[in-house]
């Protein structure tokens, strides 16, 4: 799998949908069959960009990000395009504010050996997304199929396990209560004495996020310290990029009951709700009991401080897609002589002023090894200069 997080800020993909209850009810029609009491199934590559299992679809195998965020599945639809037939129609409303009614589609599918029926998905294009971050994957197991069961991932073996009857905490710490908003999972972060809601999202690619309203109404000012501004299209969703103020900071006694997230890095946005993503969710492994209403992360012998935050983000041209521009930077003393829209002709020895698909997203690879320093040469008009990335 392409490790492109170091050059792509964060990927949110999280959908809730405002309906009645009769309608609601559509979305877990689905029956399972296990053939055994505990299913097994290996994840596709490793976890830098998310957990991503296959699924067999009439005799075909497809490659899903589970996402807990997603409060239903998604099929991608330029690879889905003869699935017809729709159902319901439903309003998926995304955490930006983002409206849009779908139409709901059920299928067969299953995963391993157990079998999945009559299960709701919806449609997107997913190429707005892969254009610029080159995932390429052919769909999402969304809130809808997850909360039907429990599952336990075991980031040493890379397994992700399910069954219907719940998971021991052995080697992994002590649970925490879920909360249910529809049918997404959300728990209580606190700072100090104050609580908070937040949703637990595996299909964020990134640790926590924490909305400005709290930052402002709740807490004040003296909760955060050393905020960095960023300027640009940090974010991008399969419904294209999207421009959004970001901060990020460190906060002081920050947890989830009894996980102590103090001093870890987070990003501060003008969200609604906190977001816990799967750089935290997927580091030590997982169990989601979610059918008695309880998760656990895995044990850490050295706590990670999450800072994963990149310093700038490259993207394709808007005018050229065979160009590649500055389309995200954190504004630090260091970034004071880039502009967006600067394009960059080249880095190190690779000369980037007319790639294609498959080579923009060799570059992200190569971005994407922490081990060394880069030198990226940037064009504005006549003016050439270089910037280190670190």
């Amino acid at each position: 799998m392409n490790k492109s997080i170091c050059v792509f800020f964060l990927f949110i993909l999280n959908f809730n949908f405002s309906q009645t209850i009769n309608d609601q009810e559509h979305l877990f029609n689905g029956e399972i069959k296990l053939e055994k009491t505990v299913e097994t199934i290996s994840a596709l590559g490793d976890t830098d960009n998310g957990l991503f299992i296959e699924i067999n679809i009439n005799d075909k195998n497809y490659k899903f990000l589970i996402d807990t965020g997603a409060s239903v599945s998604v099929l991608n639809d330029q690879i889905f395009k003869n699935i017809d037939n729709p159902g319901k129609k439903i309003k998926i409303k995304d955490l930006l504010g983002n409206e849009e009614e779908k139409d709901l589609f059920y299928l067969d599918f299953k995963i391993g050996e157990s079998q999945w029926s009559n299960f709701a998905f919806v449609k997107f294009d997913f190429s707005k997304f892969s254009k610029n971050e080159c995932l390429k994957y052919d769909g999402i197991i969304g809130a809808n199929i997850l909360k039907k069961l429990n599952w336990k991932f075991v980031k040493a073996e890379n397994k992700l396990f399910f069954s219907k009857e719940p998971f021991t905490y052995e080697s992994f710490n002590k649970p925490v209560l879920v909360q249910w908003a529809g049918n997404i999972p959300i728990v209580e972060l606190k700072v100090n004495d104050h609580k908070f809601l937040a949703l637990l999202d595996t299909g964020h690619f990134g640790g926590i996020i924490f909305p400005d309203y709290s930052y402002i109404k709740e807490f004040g000012f003296g909760v955060f310290y050393n905020l960095t501004k960023g300027k640009g299209d940090p974010i991008s969703t399969i419904a294209g990029k999207q421009k959004l103020s970001l901060k990020k900071a460190q906060i002081e006694n920050l947890g989830l009951d009894n996980y102590n997230f103090s001093g870890y890095e987070v990003t501060v946005a003008e969200m609604k709700l906190s977001n816990i993503g799967n750089k935290i969710i997927l580091e030590n492994g997982f169990i989601f009991n979610f059918l008695n209403s309880e998760i656990a992360f895995g044990i850490s012998e050295q706590k990670s401080k999450y800072a994963i935050l990149p310093k700038i983000k490259i993207c394709k041209s808007e005018t050229n897609k065979n160009q590649i521009e500055l389309c995200f930077f954190w504004k630090e003393s260091d970034n004071k002589n880039l502009k967006l829209g600067d394009q960059i002709i080249q880095i190190d020895s690779i000369d980037t002023t007319n790639l294609n698909d498959t080579q923009y997203c060799s570059l992200l690879d190569y971005l994407s090894h922490k081990n060394f320093s880069k030198k990226v040469t940037f064009k504005r008009g006549s003016k050439k200069f270089d910037y280190i990335l670190n």
